[in-house]
């Protein structure tokens, strides 16, 4: 059948067909216009037709909706940005499609990029301490790093900071600040000037992402005060 001999309005279809039936004989369908289940149907009897089995060696119910986790796959494995799946799985909100990766089981695609981003920083590391065993080199680093004094570098549940006792003017701008007290607002890290990230910090910010967008989809959370700060912090997480 040549597709030009199809009507207009099928020649924009992925699968057409003549149909045999009786009662259609010759008459040029699609999926939209079969019958419920064609699909299924044809998907069916191709894998039984090309002999698909499963791990088991059992033969393969083949389905539509096998194809999709396939595909989404594969896109995951070619780096393909979140906002493009998104739009290719047709969801409103991308919490939804993290959502369904989450729930596929992609992530361990992510965690082995992840394993392999954080090596790639640890040789970098490695080689910058090599580059840096001159003596020279040691007496600038030990000027640029003392500066401002002595430092206590503190770990906060979500990094480090490099001077607790000296938070940016925004931080002693807030009502809730105490003159000469060390900042406890451990939620505005990701926004001050004094904020220490390493690699080992990746996790948490994936691991903080990922639960304000889930409390985003299932909360008011952003109508609180508390909104807020979630926003900052997805917003810079972002950059």
């Amino acid at each position: 059948m040549a597709l030009t001999s199809a009507p207009p309005v099928m020649r924009d279809k992925l699968f057409i067909w003549q149909s045999s039936a009786r009662k259609s004989f010759m008459e040029i369908k699609s999926f939209a216009t079969g019958k419920d289940g064609a699909l299924g149907v044809a998907f069916a009897a191709y894998g039984k037709r090309k002999g698909f089995m499963d791990s088991n060696g059992q033969p393969l119910n083949l389905t539509p909706a096998r194809l999709r986790p396939s595909f989404i796959s594969e896109l995951v494995e070619r780096d393909v940005p979140v906002r493009e799946i998104q739009l290719i799985l047709g969801h409103k909100h991308i919490e939804t499609t993290l959502a369904y990766l989450d729930r596929m089981d992609f992530n361990y695609i992510a965690r082995s990029k992840l394993d392999v981003a954080l090596r790639e920083l640890h040789e970098s590391a490695a080689e910058l301490a090599d580059s840096l065993s001159s003596s020279k080199a040691e007496a600038n680093l030990i000027d640029v790093v003392n500066l401002d004094g002595p430092q206590v570098v503190f770990k906060t549940p979500l990094a480090s900071c490099r001077n607790i006792f000296n938070p940016p003017e925004f931080i002693k701008k807030l009502s809730s600040y105490v003159p000469g007290s060390p900042c406890a607002l451990y939620n505005m890290c990701l926004g001050c000037e004094n904020v220490l990230l390493t690699a080992s910090n990746l996790p948490e910010l994936f691991a903080m992402e990922r639960d304000y967008l889930t409390l985003n989809e299932i909360s008011r959370i952003m109508d609180t005060p508390y909104g807020r700060v979630v926003r900052e912090n997805l917003g810079r997480r972002c950059k």
